[in-house]
């Protein structure tokens, strides 16, 4: 990777570190507490087990699609490093968004003790694992062809010669 862009990456990957243990570290909470919670038995929270994962199938469905649309139009943008900003505020989104879907299904889950909603909460935090951002995503992405390209993955041709 282009060392310049280990500076633009250091932030994003800072951000998303910290709220992949965050996430981490709620699920882990909500799942030694169970269903201990102090919540009085006359409410029903059945409820729970059909909107809180619907509400994360939202989430996931308006991140991905919020992602998509910031991403198409960052392409647009000229020149390379206003590209590069879209794209940080378009993962970054996407970021929050899952880490909101998975804290809707970990406080469902605290509330009822169904671990479905602990499960469903777990394979969002994994998809969130495997949207790591990284320069070849960002790349692929943003389809950048050429020399760009090169630079930006490290592969510069020119890199080391004297200019």
């Amino acid at each position: 990777m282009n060392p310049a862009l280990k500076n633009f990456f250091r932030p994003i990957r800072l951000v998303y570190w910290t709220v992949l243990a965050g996430m981490t570290a709620m699920l882990g909470a909500a799942w030694m507490i169970g269903n201990e919670l102090t919540i009085p038995r006359e409410l029903d929270f059945t409820w729970l087990n059909y909107a809180a994962p619907l509400s994360g199938m939202a989430f996931i469905i308006l991140g991905e699609r919020i992602y998509r649309l910031r991403i198409t139009r960052a392409r647009a943008l000229q020149p390379l490093a206003k590209q590069i900003a879209g794209y940080r505020e378009a993962v970054i989104l996407r970021m929050m968004i899952f880490d909101g879907a998975a804290l809707v299904l970990i406080a469902a889950f605290a509330f009822s003790g169904n671990f479905l909603l602990a499960g469903l909460a777990a394979v969002i935090i994994f998809m969130y694992l495997l949207g790591m951002p990284t320069a070849l995503k960002m790349v692929n992405d943003l389809k950048i062809e050429g020399l760009e390209r090169e630079v930006i993955l490290g592969n510069d041709p020119d890199a080391g010669k004297e200019v």
